[in-house]
């Protein structure tokens, strides 16, 4: 799609090759450029690099940017530098931005790439090397005025009338009239009754603390099971499971499309065995497990309960929750392979056989933290999230299910970072709104259904580059708003997430943070000890009133789902991205060490200690997947993937031929195959 045409435009294609979903720093240069009077092609997620080099050589582009939130990095470019030197032997300009390492940046240089921004790159200094490069090739941008700036987003500014991040004034004193003006009173209510303002259960903290899950999950499933028991034996009581990408992705380890990515970002799952080997020491029917995976959701909920099944087990002891909130992925997480319909159809299968066959089973855990993370304000975040969930509940609703059963079911995973009070506000309200949507909506009067069970810890949005010990602080403050928030769960950010996934040691530091927090501190001790306060009650009504205009809004805006896969949603946190980004920027945004009270000396190098990695992860995955497949009976594993893609096309819910495929060792890969040949794949089109 091409935006602001014009025939003396610098010409710019922006991509996002390989696995990673991860694209809003791509999308918020694509609006900043386009903003600047560049002509801008965005390719969307997941782009091939033969398409790239095709595209832009067909629009005759000045500039091949790469975002690169991936791994495989250097693969991909090495693929992708003969292409471009075929096809455009004189293309003035290939750079490409992320978080690449030191000792990578002389080989991408060495290939032909022109110029490398650091993930922490100011947005300002990007758009001046963008003009810089335009003056010399008679191509000059043209930055917008203020007035065209507003269309984007961009607000004025002003200290003396601040604003909190959701857009509702800030009082400099707050009183009893406010909180009357606002509704008053008398939606407080008491802890553990409806509509649960102040909480989901009567004594809080004092009946039961909060769940300890942090994110872990990197390598090989060993090494997982060795990072998952140093976690339990230092006090955390849950588990919270990071997946590769090419398990996220729907592909095993040996595809060739997995290259730099096997065990990098998460635990690299191909069968059952891994499974095994991840959950080793572990008991199935004690220990609760989040299952952070969302495309090949069904697959690994069959190969849990094959597990289950392994160790003796009725996999109805299992206490999982699968995130499995594919309307997010297509709107922020970008984990996705198959168009929207066919997805969605997944999403209610396992809500399916969770209902029947699993009890103790979260099916689907709505996830508001990526729309936070993607540009999304606070409002929108719980808007847009129970957008979400009325859609999944409606949708079982159609197949027969009772829809307050699944309502039950659901749970919410939440965002935390920005000011302190707004977030407690937002968890407060959104309680309440819950209750009163299922209560209108279903004639809903069965109070434990109608409570809003949520996950919510730091938010990875508000963690820096620079400084980053300082993200020590920040998390211990999302902690602080999460307890006070009336969290059930808490899986805290740690102050290396900004550059890769946790450490020992920062997932250490995270979960003492949390034990803190819990056991000395003395904030757990009383239950949601800000009632009463005037700002407090009037932030929470003002906030769920948004909400409610929110959600009203986006439902009436012509469907979510088709909103949705039109790409509309993502196209507005794009551009309120961008705003954001441009707030960081101008230094209206504070952060500190970023871009107020900076290090005398400059930007200082970061002194962060990456998770290990090494192609010897991928080599070991691929080798074990190798020889599993050998002792298999492939007899058995055709029988499953042909029973599969006999109901892809049927209204019969896909489970069953799922657990019949785990339980012949079918890999991820091999299944997930099956389901793209039967639906086909999505292409994003995002319109900017």
């Amino acid at each position: 799609m091409s935006l602001n045409p014009s025939a003396i435009a610098l010409r710019v294609l922006l991509a996002k090759p390989g696995l990673d979903g991860h694209d809003r720093a791509g999308l918020v240069l694509a609006v900043a450029l386009r903003n600047a009077g560049c002509e801008v092609i965005y390719t969307g997620l997941h782009a091939e690099v033969e398409d790239i080099a095709r595209i832009a050589a067909d629009e005759d582009v000045q500039v091949v940017g790469l975002s690169m939130y991936s791994g495989a990095h250097l693969s991909l470019c090495n693929r992708l530098a003969p292409l471009l030197k075929q096809q455009i032997p004189d293309l003035p300009a290939w750079v490409v931005g992320g978080p690449i390492p030191h000792e990578d940046e002389k080989k991408l240089l060495d290939m032909g790439v022109d110029h490398i921004f650091p993930t922490s790159a100011d947005l300002e200094a990007v758009i001046e090397w963008f003009e810089s490069l335009g003056e010399r090739l008679g191509r000059p941008l043209h930055r917008a005025t203020p007035k065209e700036e507003e269309d984007f987003g961009k607000s004025e500014h002003d200290d003396r009338h601040p604003l909190h991040e959701s857009g509702i004034p800030i009082k400099v004193i707050y009183g009893p009239e406010d909180v009357e003006e606002t509704g008053g009173f008398g939606g407080v209510g008491e802890p553990g009754r409806f509509p649960f303002t102040r909480g989901i259960h009567p004594q809080m903290y004092r009946g039961r603390m909060f769940t300890m899950r942090q994110y872990a999950g990197f390598g090989t499933p060993k090494e997982t099971n060795q990072r998952f028991r140093f976690l339990i034996e230092r006090g955390q009581n849950a588990l919270n499971v990071a997946f590769d990408l090419p398990t996220q992705m729907g592909l095993d380890s040996d595809d060739e499309r997995a290259e730099g990515e096997v065990g990098r970002v998460g635990m690299a799952v191909d069968s059952v065995e891994d499974l095994d080997i991840a959950f080793a020491g572990i008991p199935l029917d004690k220990v609760s497990i989040a299952l952070t995976i969302n495309a090949p959701a069904p697959y690994l909920l069959a190969m849990m309960c094959e597990l289950a099944r392994r160790r003796g087990l009725d996999p109805s002891v299992l206490r999982l929750t699968l995130q499995n909130d594919m309307l997010k992925e297509y709107v922020s997480r970008g984990a996705w392979f198959l168009p929207v319909e066919p997805a969605l159809g997944l999403v209610n299968d396992v809500i399916e056989h969770c209902l029947i066959q699993l009890p103790k089973a979260s099916p689907v855990s709505v996830c508001g933290y990526h729309l936070r993370e993607s540009g999304a304000n606070p409002v929108q975040e719980i808007a847009w999230a129970f957008a979400f969930a009325l859609t999944y509940i409606d949708r079982a609703k159609m197949r027969g299910l009772d829809p307050i059963e699944v309502a039950r079911r659901l749970s919410f995973n939440f965002d935390i970072h920005g000011l302190l009070f707004e977030q407690i506000a937002k968890f407060r309200a959104a309680r309440r709104l819950w209750a009163r949507l299922l209560q209108e909506r279903l004639d809903c009067d069965d109070e434990k259904a109608m409570r809003m069970r949520m996950m919510a810890g730091g938010g990875g949005g508000g963690l820096t580059f620079l400084e980053p010990e300082n993200n020590l602080v920040r998390s211990s403050y999302y902690a602080l708003a999460s307890v006070l928030g009336g969290t059930q769960t808490m899986a805290l950010c740690c102050f290396d997430e900004a550059f890769t996934i946790p450490s020992e040691r920062a997932s250490l530091l995270s979960l003492r943070t949390m034990q803190i927090l819990a056991e000395e501190t003395g904030v757990t001790d009383t239950v949601d000890p800000l009632a009463g306060s005037w700002y407090i009650e009037t932030l929470t009504n003002q906030m769920e009133q948004a909400m409610y205009e929110e959600l009203s809004a986006i439902e009436n805006a012509g469907g979510v789902v088709e909103q949705v896969a039109e790409g509309q949603l993502k196209a507005k946190l794009a551009r309120q991205a961008f705003a954001e980004a441009q707030a960081i920027s101008a230094g209206q945004k504070v952060q500190v060490g970023v871009n107020r009270h900076q290090h005398p000396d400059g930007v200082e190098q970061p002194q962060v200690e990456l998770n290990p990695w090494s192609e010897q992860t991928a080599h070991h995955q691929s080798a074990r997947l190798g020889e599993r497949k050998e002792r298999r009976d492939d007899a058995a594993v055709k029988l499953a993937l042909a029973e599969l893609r006999s109901v892809i096309d049927s209204d019969v819910s896909v489970m069953p031929a799922l657990l019949a495929a785990a339980s012949a060792e079918a890999t991820v890969g091999e299944v997930c195959e099956v389901l793209r040949e039967g639906h086909g794949i999505r292409h994003e089109r995002i319109p900017l």
